[in-house]
């Protein structure tokens, strides 16, 4: 915030120059170095505000910076602006631009995420959306709730076919109960066959050396396990591949606002049985990264199901979050999953829509 306005009274009330000559002197996959010429002032210059995307994001009392913890192969606009003991500050520096190093070139990149496409705060799934473009994957995987706020095909067309439809052609979705609420017709009449092999919101396929198994978790939500479970024992049984992923989008075990759902044991008991290694779900509106999870919730660093729970991609936040037994990480902020499948390990980064990673996890390996 900044406020203009005369300044009545004594005292220092001159703004110092407006620094100049700022430019990138280093970068990283991680990180981008800032230098710039001093600013002068009538009494002193004592510091400096480093601005990213028009927001503060440090200070220096020198003429240099490095700004940290940044998404690898994203672009950043700069300024600078100076601070003297009286508070004043320096008109804003000309910006410029600053890109992170692209990160490590081996292994195959997806995009996780659900609860994304909200008519009520259509400008977080654009922000989101922004972060797929410059994550640049193979694949986008939905957990569910892709269009609120019923999932009927008008409202995928206005909302979710601006933003997340560019990536249409590269997603493999998911439904969650929104899309419930129109009977999946829209979610079927938008994604067609892709989402909907052999007539099923249910289906499998493979990257590499991994076997992902995408699931309807809401009729087991329901509490109808009908032919979804037996396909599945089905589909896992016929697995040849050495990883193993599920995701769907009613978490069994959640430190937010609904809270761990026995309904779902069913879809855990099967990928603990064949020794899976992750699960991606949505629903509650936060983040959560779980340590690996036996079928009774307590953790298993051996045999347990590792998971975690990526509802950020758009919708209106859940901030109830009271961590349960195994939770390692969690927050409520907008943002996606970059997860890297290299051979049979796999690691995530979480980042948010500053550009910014907030969370890192990995590498594992698989079972």
């Amino acid at each position: 915030m900044e406020v203009y306005g005369s300044r009545t009274g004594g005292g220092d009330v001159s703004s110092p120059t407006r620094p100049a000559g700022l430019r990138v002197f280093a970068s990283t996959s991680d990180s981008i170095g800032l230098w710039w010429h001093p600013a002068s002032d009538d009494v002193g210059v004592v510091g400096y505000d480093i601005l990213r995307n028009g927001n503060v994001v440090g200070t220096s009392e020198t003429t240099a910076f490095t700004d940290t913890n940044l998404a690898s192969g994203f672009g950043f606009t700069y300024s600078v602006r100076a601070r003297d003991a009286a508070g004043n500050l320096s008109p804003t520096s000309v910006p410029i631009h600053g890109t992170t190093q692209p990160g490590s070139s081996d292994g195959v990149v997806l995009v996780v995420a659900g609860d994304i496409s909200k008519p009520q705060i259509s400008g977080e799934h654009n922000k989101t959306a922004e972060l797929v473009t410059a994550i640049k994957p193979s694949y986008v995987l939905t957990v569910g709730d892709n269009q609120y706020d019923s999932g009927t095909l008008a409202e995928f067309q206005a909302y979710y076919d601006k933003t997340w439809g560019k990536f249409k052609s590269i997603t493999r979705p998911t439904p969650g109960n929104h899309e419930w609420a129109d009977e999946l017709n829209g979610y079927k009449a938008y994604f067609g066959a892709v989402a909907t092999p052999r007539g099923n919101t249910y289906y499998s396929f493979e990257v590499g050396d991994w076997h992902f198994v995408a699931l309807d978790s809401q009729p087991l939500a329901d509490g109808v396990q009908g032919e979804q479970l037996s396909w599945l024992r089905q589909d896992l049984a016929r697995n040849k591949k050495a990883c193993v992923a599920g995701y769907w989008h009613h978490p069994r075990f959640n430190s937010g606002k609904y809270g761990d759902d026995k309904n779902i044991a069913p879809f855990w008991t099967e990928l603990l049985k064949v020794r899976a290694d992750v699960v991606f779900t949505g629903h509650d509106h936060h983040y959560e990264r779980i340590k690996p999870l036996n079928v009774s919730g307590k953790v298993d660093e051996a045999n347990g199901l590792r998971s975690a729970i990526v509802g950020i991609g758009g919708g209106s936040l859940y901030t109830q979050i009271m961590p349960r037994e195994g939770v390692e990480k969690s927050f409520a902020r907008h943002g996606v999953m970059k997860l890297v499948l290299t051979g049979k390990s796999y690691s995530w980064e979480v980042i948010g829509t500053d550009g910014t990673v907030l969370d890192k996890a990995g590498p594992y390996t698989c079972r």
